[in-house]
């Protein structure tokens, strides 16, 4: 075979690789909430959403990091290391990785971070919003935390689509999985999706032994970070992490 075809083979392999990647992230893997238990979904919404949604860049950016939540009360935890890892920021020392690094759901707990929360404490009890800013303040980054009780669901719908079309911030959500009418209690899970038409969002959730990903109305989801954390006695909410541009010196 010659150059040109093994050149041309190569293509029609990657292209194959790439369509089915795209196949699988649109098809089981989602699914859709409605606010109104009356409305008929219509058949495969989830995928048909997927493909037709304009703002995927943070689902590409966060899929190869995306993990389940080791502990029941670890969705914090996992949903930070998903973040950091996917803006690229330099990850702890990890021994069972050696020589490369990458943040997980034990080396997230640095010195810094055990001056804040422990994982004997995350083991027992929820991680609040405040707890989990400081958390990924540790690391090198820039964290806007902002509560449902201070914001609205316009601010709060601006404020995610540009985080989710900016290639160097990710989008975490706290709340309480009652208001989508999910079973258990608060909740953390990054959002990488948009679909303006629809005004949807899409929660890559964590407990992935518990739930598929989903597409919900930026409505509906404000509506679930507006419930009281029974820790912290204010609304959930959400935080943007925003990756430090560095620059260098000209000079």
């Amino acid at each position: 075979m010659n150059t040109k075809s093994w050149l041309l083979s190569g293509i029609v392999v990657v292209s194959l690789v790439l369509s089915s990647i795209a196949t699988a992230a649109e098809s089981t893997g989602f699914k859709v909430i409605y606010q109104n238990s009356t409305e008929a979904p219509v058949s495969d919404p989830a995928r048909q959403l997927f493909k037709d949604a304009l703002t995927t860049e943070d689902f590409w950016a966060s899929l190869r990091y995306f993990i389940t939540q080791k502990e029941l009360s670890y969705c914090a935890i996992a949903s930070s290391v998903v973040v950091l890892n996917s803006l690229d920021i330099s990850a702890p020392a990890n021994p069972n990785l050696y020589p490369y690094q990458l943040f997980d759901q034990d080396n997230i707990f640095t010195d810094k971070v055990l001056k804040i929360i422990s994982p004997t404490i995350v083991g027992y009890q929820s991680t609040t919003l405040e707890e989990m800013n400081q958390l990924i303040s540790t690391y090198p980054v820039n964290v806007e935390r902002v509560y449902a009780s201070n914001s609205s669901v316009d601010k709060f719908r601006r404020a995610a689509i540009v985080a989710l079309k900016s290639p160097n911030q990710r989008l975490l959500v706290n709340f309480d999985r009652k208001g989508l009418q999910q079973e258990g209690g608060g909740h953390v899970s990054p959002v990488v999706a948009y679909h303006e038409a629809q005004d949807r969002f899409l929660v890559l959730d964590v407990a992935r032994y518990k739930l598929p990903s989903y597409w919900v109305e930026s409505a509906h989801l404000f509506q679930a970070m507006s419930g009281i954390d029974d820790r912290s006695k204010r609304s959930r909410g959400y935080v943007i992490v925003s990756k430090r541009m560095t620059f260098k010196n000209d000079d």
